[in-house]
């Protein structure tokens, strides 16, 4: 199944709006992966986990970009503000030659003509060992400029001290801390996390969020940067 839907590249590319409280108004949109095989649908988390299993996992993550690319380039025709997050498979930033091939992305960008200061680049540190590979990754493309957002901050085996390495533009607080926001300790960790991030002039996004009350919250916080149902679930088109 999988090796076919990478091979007839049966997915579609669907876009979620990053809101700004603060402007009133969309600040990006993150590229995220919609498949359906034989009338069902393939949940994202099944697709990389059965591209993982038949080594197909590379593939998978270089053709998703390339769809994502190809279809914004529609998008930032009739608006050249436009900025999007693209995610990288963090796992494959371990194989220095898997991530010589992930350079492939940047032709796709070149040949639209598409600024590379439009597109934010999404890794989960924590899944990255390679702290040399971390380390080139992040300045090659902070040099070419490109921005750099940490994904899913604030749990797993997420590491402070490596934000010295990766200097990003955005950190995106996880989703499970807005959960079960009532908890004493997720308010605690999302106000660490942003008060270190503005000291630092990091732009702090909370992700995931659902409820009135998580962002109320985390507006306390000084957090202006939102992404989730409560705004909007992903969308097939970016709406004028």
């Amino acid at each position: 199944m999988i090796d076919e839907i990478i091979e007839n590249k049966l997915i579609d590319i669907y876009f979620q709006p990053i809101v700004s409280v603060r402007t009133k108004s969309i600040f990006a949109f993150e590229a995220l992966c919609r498949c359906s095989y034989n009338e069902q649908i393939i949940p994202p988390d099944l697709l990389f986990k059965l591209a993982k299993q038949n080594d197909l996992l590379l593939q998978l993550d270089i053709m998703a970009r390339k769809k994502a690319i190809e279809k914004f380039s529609q998008y930032y025709k009739k608006n050249k503000d436009l900025i999007l997050f693209l995610n990288f498979e963090s796992s494959l930033l371990n194989d220095l030659e898997s991530f010589e091939k992930i350079n492939s992305f940047l032709e796709d960008i070149i040949d639209l003509k598409i600024p590379f200061k439009n597109f934010v680049l999404e890794i989960k540190e924590d899944e990255i060992s390679n702290i040399e590979v971390l380390n080139e990754f992040c300045k090659r493309y902070k040099d070419l400029g490109f921005m750099i957002a940490l994904d899913d901050f604030g749990t797993g085996s997420s590491t402070f001290h490596r934000i010295n390495i990766i200097k990003p533009d955005i950190i995106k607080i996880d989703r499970s801390l807005f959960c079960d926001y009532d908890n004493q300790i997720n308010k605690e960790i999302v106000k660490a996390i942003a008060k270190m991030s503005h000291n630092l002039g990091i732009r702090v996004l909370a992700e995931g969020v659902e409820t009135e009350q998580s962002i109320c919250s985390s507006l306390k916080a000084s957090i202006n940067l939102y992404q989730g149902f409560y705004f909007s679930k992903a969308q097939k088109d970016i709406k004028d």
